[in-house]
Order: structure tokens, then sequence, then C-alpha cells
């Protein structure tokens, strides 16, 4: 299963899966591979940290989740009409 988060959800690769595995949405022997996308080739997190995106641009069709986490990081997402618009047709 592909699945695709933004930059702050790497650190809660744990929580995710067991939320979905809780939820039955993601079978508990099935392997979660996690990919980070962003519109910049490099992103800064919190406290500064740099974060290489996998992939760069709105392409993500080919996976099966996309996670969005809440947090300041959030705000670029809203304020991102193409990012909105593409989320809508996920």
């Amino acid at each position: 299963m592909n699945s695709l988060v933004d930059s702050h959800s790497l650190f809660i690769r744990k929580e995710i899966c067991e939320s979905l595995k809780n939820r039955g949405i993601l079978p508990i022997d099935q392997p979660l591979d996690i990919e980070l996308i962003s519109d910049k080739k490099l992103v800064v997190g919190t406290k500064d940290m740099q974060i290489t995106p996998h992939q760069v641009g709105l392409d993500f069709d080919d996976y099966d989740i996309l996670v969005i986490p809440g947090g300041k990081g959030v705000d670029t997402i809203i304020q991102n009409q193409d990012i909105l618009d593409k989320v809508k047709i996920f």
C-alpha cells in the first residue's frame, strides 16, 4: 500500500499505522510505505529542520492514502488552491 504524507507526518508514522489498523483500513500484516510530497525541493520544519521530499509536485494520484495532519503547516496547504483542488479530487 502506498501512502503519502506531509513533512510533519514522517515523525508520527507509528501513530498513523496504528490508527489505520484500528479502523480496519490497513491490514495488520501489510507493510505501509510512507513518502513525503511537497511543492518545494526542501521543506523547512519546526526548529529549522530541513527535509528533502520524495517527490516535488502535486501528482499523488497513484497513492492509496493521503494524510494531511494539522498544526501550523496546514495553513500553507489551506491557502494553496491548487493543492486544495487536488485533495478534493483525491
